[in-house]
């Protein structure tokens, strides 16, 4: 199914790559505050889908469901608006399960395992050094980035992701509290944008070594009726027919590139 408005044509040939970044950043919490609670908690931590520079993701996304371990209440959450993102509370480290919705509803949702790191759980210690991702020693964050494929997007989803969000992105993204703990992935984003313009520079150049290739085959067919006329005419007959063939001898079709239709996660 596509957005009202749109023909469900595709993009044969054509995938489109866009970088997220999926974290968690758990704090310890405060003594004063355990001493109010009635349970076991030592952290509060929030998990989060964002993007490596700062975009409104919500372009492209739709909503992201985190499913958390089974002992909360309610373990499935939903996150319709950017920043997609659940905050809880508790003591034990498990995988989060994200799944991604995208505007495009013929494209099915993509699952991301990814593991919740606690802060209480990582304490240095004199044997043991900070973790990595350990800010001041306040916050421990674990981050991922992963790398979205829209393989032959329809027409209008392609429209969608080479256009961008709305608004450019906030930089420093100080609209977030987390934002100072965000990690800097500068690198692998131009790496990413690098390959993604390589990719379109080869599709281009296939896309007129095959319209080269069609036109040759359509002035051989021209030549070859040309040819023809021109025997009945002068009683060339089908030497002159085949002499046309020969003078542009067939190209080979060039291969198609699978077809697809569905992101996945690398």
């Amino acid at each position: 199914m596509c957005e009202p408005g749109h023909a469900d044509t595709r993009k044969s040939g054509v995938y489109v790559t866009k970088p997220i970044i999926i974290g968690t950043y758990a704090f310890k919490i405060p003594q004063h505050e355990k001493a109010r609670r009635h349970d076991d908690s030592t952290d509060h931590w929030t998990c989060l889908v964002r993007s490596p520079i700062h975009e409104d993701l919500s372009y492209f996304i739709k909503k992201v469901n985190f499913e958390l371990h089974g002992s909360y209440p309610d373990n499935k959450r939903d996150s319709t608006s950017s920043p997609f993102q659940v905050e809880e509370t508790g003591w034990g480290e498990f995988p989060i399960h994200v799944t991604l919705t995208f505007r495009d509803q013929s494209i099915d949702p993509v699952t991301i395992s990814h593991d919740l790191r606690l802060l209480t759980n990582n304490l240095p210690t004199p044997q043991t050094p900070a973790p990595v991702g350990t800010t001041n020693g306040t916050c421990l964050v674990a981050e991922t980035y992963e790398t979205l494929v829209f393989t032959d997007p329809s027409e209008w989803f392609y429209d969608v992701l080479m256009a961008g969000p709305a608004s450019p992105p906030q930089v420093p993204p100080n609209n977030h509290k987390l934002w100072q703990f965000f990690q800097s992935y500068h690198e692998y984003y131009d790496e990413t944008k690098e390959l993604q313009e390589l990719s379109s520079l080869l599709q281009c150049s296939a896309f007129v070594q095959s319209e080269i290739s069609r036109l040759r085959r359509e002035l051989i067919a021209v030549e070859y009726e040309t040819a023809k006329e021109d025997a009945k005419l002068g009683g060339g007959g089908a030497a002159a027919a085949s002499s046309a063939a020969q003078a542009h001898p067939q190209q080979p079709h060039q291969p198609h590139q699978p077809h697809g239709g569905q992101p996945g996660a690398g």
